[in-house]
């Protein structure tokens, strides 16, 4: 593997604690990302995104840092191949 790389998943989902003026509340919010790449380091958790954009020939790379005490649980999906 090239360490460069990252794995990616066909989608990754989040499921996001919601905070109020540093309380934790019960309920949740679920999060998506389509062909995304995940890494968990230290106490974040790194989802990489990728998109074309055909008018100026590039690809752009978002990058959405959560901290884990942020997140409830995630599930990753691949397709059997």
């Amino acid at each position: 593997m090239n360490p460069n790389m990252i794995p990616t998943f066909e989608r990754v989902e989040l499921l996001v604690k919601t905070v109020v003026n540093d309380v934790v509340m019960p309920s949740l919010s679920k999060v998506e990302f389509e062909d995304a790449g995940m890494v968990i380091t230290g106490n974040h958790m790194i989802i990489t995104t990728k998109e074309y954009n055909g008018e100026s020939n590039e690809i752009i790379q978002t990058s959405k840092i959560f901290h884990l005490n942020e997140i409830n649980s995630y599930r990753t999906h691949n397709k059997n191949k």
